[in-house]
């Protein structure tokens, strides 16, 4: 593959294809935000590279080839590259591929579960419309507790004012990193008196960790918070967003699940095949 030596900012994700040659080769898409500056991804791991490989051109039977290959790492610009899924990029027919050694990192932030990381690594990767480093008190609640559903959390107002985000009266997606978990789901904003009674400055129910641990050693976490929020948008659009098939995923000590993103991946493409297939026959 290519191996020249210009090395690709980590500022911005680079675009490859599989061209005609089988080799890969860079493109160029106007209508894809590749600018890495509002994500949790290049504030973790600021000098990590970013690649995002599209499968679109290849026929279906050479999928299980060209995986072969990418799974087992790729060279790019005199970069080594692993994978990391994940399930979105997966439905777009899209591989991200990271540096080595920020791969290694991140496998250990998601518990090397291979399973959380496909389906959770757009956390990362998402661009959000802010993005902030404070220090914050963040309580985890159970999931059951009175004035939590689901994925929906609370936040101080005078934290959120802070982010330079109107608040309109709804609900705001969020992605947050902090200790050696992150999280996800969407903000509704309380007043600092009713924080103030809470203690805390952010309230989220535990359900929000990517990955959920069995066992959560604490309830309360008092430090550095990275925070990304979006601006309020559709409640269909918040719900789809969070909508994972691995969502519910519960990592355990020692949780690998080697091959799941080759499976996934030619799961997908097999569903997809046979629903052209199916839709020709109409």
């Amino acid at each position: 593959m290519n191996t020249n030596n210009r090395n690709t900012s980590p500022q911005s994700m680079e675009l490859l294809l599989v061209g005609l040659n089988g080799g890969f080769q860079s493109t160029i898409d106007y209508r894809r935000d590749t600018d890495l500056h509002n994500t949790l991804f290049h504030r973790l791991y600021p000098q990590g590279h970013l690649a995002c490989l599209s499968l679109r051109s290849l026929m279906p039977s050479a999928i299980p080839v060209v995986l072969d290959e990418v799974l087992s790492g790729i060279r790019w610009q005199g970069i080594s590259y692993m994978p990391v899924g994940s399930q979105q990029s997966i439905k777009r027919q899209e591989i991200y591929l990271v540096d080595e050694s920020t791969y290694l990192a991140i496998a250990d932030r998601f518990r090397r579960c291979s399973e959380t990381l496909i389906a959770q690594f757009d956390l990362l990767v998402s661009s959000c419309d802010s993005v902030s480093d404070q220090e914050l008190t963040v309580s985890l609640v159970p999931t059951s507790a009175m004035g939590v559903n689901d994925w929906q959390g609370w936040i101080r107002r005078s934290v959120f004012s802070k982010l330079g985000i109107a608040d309109v009266g709804s609900h705001y997606p969020f992605a947050m990193g902090f200790g050696e978990m992150q999280a996800k789901g969407e903000f509704a904003v309380m007043e600092d008196a009713i924080a103030d009674r809470h203690r805390a400055d952010i309230i989220i129910p535990k359900k929000c960790l990517k990955p959920l641990p069995k066992r959560l050693g604490y309830d309360k976490f008092v430090g550095p918070v990275l925070l990304g929020i979006k601006k309020s948008c559709p409640d269909q659009a918040v719900s789809d967003g969070l909508n994972n098939l691995l969502t519910q995923h519960v990592c355990g000590s020692g949780c690998d699940s080697s091959g799941s993103l080759r499976h996934i991946i030619l799961r997908t493409f097999n569903v997809r095949e046979m629903h052209a297939v199916q839709t020709a026959g109409k």
